[in-house]
């Protein structure tokens, strides 16, 4: 993602400050914000028929998404899933 954005000369912010990479926790809120686990344009569960617990993959259609949203408004993206997310979880 971090070259996706550096190719396109975006930076990102979040609350007002200049980010200098895009995160584990960046990508989070986008998981959560567009409810990417379970849907299958975004993510498949690759976990074995003995494991219990999922094991999330995304696709390029996710990561595309992603840097499309980012680069569109790299000034506000993460603070408007921010408060997507804590809405959803009020």
């Amino acid at each position: 993602m971090n070259k996706r954005l550096k190719k396109a000369k975006v930076q990102i912010q979040f609350r007002d400050s200049k980010k200098n990479k895009f995160t584990s926790h960046d990508f989070q809120l986008f998981i959560k914000a567009y409810a990417m686990k379970g849907d299958p344009r975004f993510s498949h569960d690759r976990k074995a028929s003995n494991e219990v617990n999922p094991s999330w993959t995304y696709s390029q259609q996710a990561i595309k998404h992603i840097a499309d949203e980012l680069i569109k408004d790299p000034e506000k993206c993460l603070d408007r899933l921010k408060f997507a997310v804590s809405k959803k979880n009020n």
